[in-house]
């Protein structure tokens, strides 16, 4: 069991990453659908700017948990070390929010992943292991 919970940490990141953006992509499309007009939609687009910027908020929100989601999930995952794969992860998400970041100059939400992503590996590592000794 140790080692198949090693070999699952990686898909089990990535799974929790790809569940919430394409629940991120399903709330996207329902809160457009329903506040945005049929007058207000050009070419399957909202251009209505208000709430345009409702759903920029979304996006930055489903970011955010995103890199909590992974966080947590890698730390769950992990049999022994947790603090060394919570700390790993972390670094690992920061480097692919700005890989993925850099080619459409989205450093907002860049942001939004660096600091929720930090936030939760410190809540994690000050409230969850403490209680755990196998580091």
């Amino acid at each position: 069991m140790y080692t198949l919970r090693w070999f699952l940490l990686i898909p089990g990141v990535v799974l929790a990453w790809f569940a919430i953006f394409m629940l991120g992509l399903v709330t996207y499309a329902f809160v457009e659908k329903i506040f945005c007009s049929t007058e207000e939609m050009v070419s399957n687009f909202c251009i209505n700017e208000q709430i345009q910027n409702w759903l920029m908020v979304l996006v930055h929100v489903f970011v955010a948990l995103s890199a909590w989601a992974v966080i947590l999930v890698a730390v769950a995952i992990a049999p022994r070390y947790k603090n060394k794969v919570l700390w790993v992860t972390l670094a690992l998400g920061l480097a692919v929010a700005a890989y993925l970041a850099y080619p459409i100059d989205a450093w907002s939400l860049f942001a939004v992943a660096a600091v929720s992503g930090i936030a939760s590996a410190m809540l994690i590592a000050r409230h969850v292991l403490r209680t755990t000794t196998s580091d």
